[in-house]
């Protein structure tokens, strides 16, 4: 169950925060459970989700996230793991753990890009 954090404490908690828009990654994230959320004056704000040390923090305000991730290369990871959710040829833990896959691909390249820029490759 999740509980709900500050942006302060959401800051403290992870170095590596993730930012992508409300339902952006949906399929992508379809098996992960968010660990927490924030809210603010107008209510919900956004899902925090921890994978392997890093926050991807999906939402509609202050998403807060230190690493601001190209939105279709979001979709083209989102449309990937789609595919793999609707293809009925696999079955369901096979499904798992290629969204997983997936969803770690995505992670890395991600940290890689945001390292690049920063060296302003």
């Amino acid at each position: 169950m999740k509980t709900q954090i500050t942006l302060k404490q959401l800051k403290q908690m992870f170095s590596k925060r993730i930012a992508i828009g409300y339902c952006d990654a949906s399929h992508l994230l379809t098996f992960e459970e968010p660990i927490a959320y924030t809210a603010g004056v107008y209510g919900w704000n956004n899902d925090i989700y921890a994978i392997d040390g890093c926050a991807i923090v999906t939402g509609y305000r202050n998403l807060c996230g230190n690493i601001n991730y190209n939105r279709s290369r979001v979709r083209d990871y989102n449309d990937k793991a789609y595919d793999i959710i609707c293809d009925n040829s696999i079955d369901w833990d096979t499904k798992k753990t290629k969204v997983k896959t997936l969803l770690d691909s995505f992670i890395m390249q991600a940290l890689n890009d945001h390292e690049c820029e920063k060296v302003g490759l």
